[in-house]
């Protein structure tokens, strides 16, 4: 068979375009009334396909998103796992310096001897005096501050409606110490004599000591805002300069500040009976019942002096 050559291949190209050229120009002079129905039922006919066409377009184009959709997820992820990676070596490496650490400090500390405290704190005992002791004693010439007896003004006295004393600065008291009852604060030293020493109760006007509000929250204390305790010569004290940002509560504790307290644990004021927000203030009015009952009880002073075993330990390095 023979093959055709470039010329006749050309020729045929021509002639078919030709042919085209010629049916469109007589398609196009036909009249629209025989036109119209043979496009019309060729439209019908392609409809089919062209309508799978636009589906086959539009199931394409979800797949395509979903695929891209997937692979920045998945980068996402990676690039999370590397980061998570990383966070973990950094932190098993500060564990391993924290356990290395602690190694060194215990290592430290029991190697360092243990200086006993500075401030020695301890409870001396006293009785109340009523008005015929303190007359007996001041017609002996024995009742005075008590010096001697080492009380100082400003301790704290607790568990005693009385103002005096048998104990003074020969028992190392001083004015300022707290007198105490159990764990109750009743007042604070104010004079201190030889042997005798008078006192000041928490209701008296002119009380003050910085306390501190504490709750109880599910069996346990949980300390809050401090504020300044006032006595007001009645029945209850006022506690100021708590904002009324902070909560404060009927029934919560009042109880001295830790660092005024024996071996850092708050002794006890009393409770909050009352609390008010007058219009206009930033700070609570609140209202305190002493938990120090006004009877005749016993005594007893909180007593702070310098630690002997300290000083003796100082001395002798």
């Amino acid at each position: 068979m023979t093959k055709p050559d470039a010329a006749s291949s050309t020729a045929n190209q021509q002639y078919i375009l030709a042919c085209g050229l010629l049916l469109a120009a007589a398609l196009a002079m036909v009249p629209q009334r025989i036109v119209e129905p043979v496009r019309r039922a060729w439209y019908d006919a392609l409809k089919p396909g062209l309508t799978g066409c636009t589906s086959i377009q539009a199931w394409t184009a979800d797949r395509l998103g979903f695929l891209a959709h997937w692979r920045q997820t998945a980068q996402a992820a990676h690039e999370q796992a590397a980061e998570l990676e990383k966070l973990r070596r950094e932190r098993d490496e500060l564990a391993a310096q924290t356990a290395a650490l602690s190694a060194k400090l215990q290592t430290i500390e029991h190697s360092t001897p243990k200086l006993p405290p500075l401030v020695a704190e301890d409870l001396v005992p006293a009785r109340p005096l009523g008005m015929q002791s303190r007359a007996m004693l001041q017609r002996q010439g024995i009742l005075e501050a008590g010096a001697e007896q080492r009380v100082a003004p400003g301790d704290y006295v607790l568990e005693t409606a009385l103002q005096t004393m048998d104990a003074g600065s020969s028992a190392g008291l001083q004015p300022g110490m707290l007198v105490l009852a159990g764990s109750r604060v009743r007042g604070k030293l104010l004079d201190v004599g030889e042997q005798t020493s008078t006192w000041l109760p928490v209701r008296s006007a002119n009380y003050r000591d910085l306390v501190q509000i504490a709750t109880m929250h599910e069996g346990r204390l949980r300390f809050g805002p401090r504020g300044v305790l006032e006595g007001t010569g009645g029945r209850l004290c006022r506690i100021k300069l708590i904002e009324t940002t902070t909560p404060v509560a009927q029934g919560d504790y009042v109880f001295t500040v830790a660092e005024e307290s024996p071996a850092g644990q708050p002794l006890w004021y009393g409770n909050i009976v009352r609390v008010e927000q007058l219009p206009g203030q930033s700070h609570w009015e609140i209202w305190m019942e002493p938990a120090a009952d006004e009877g005749f009880t016993p005594l007893v002073v909180l007593r702070r002096t310098i630690n002997p075993d300290r000083i003796g330990q100082l001395l002798g390095n």
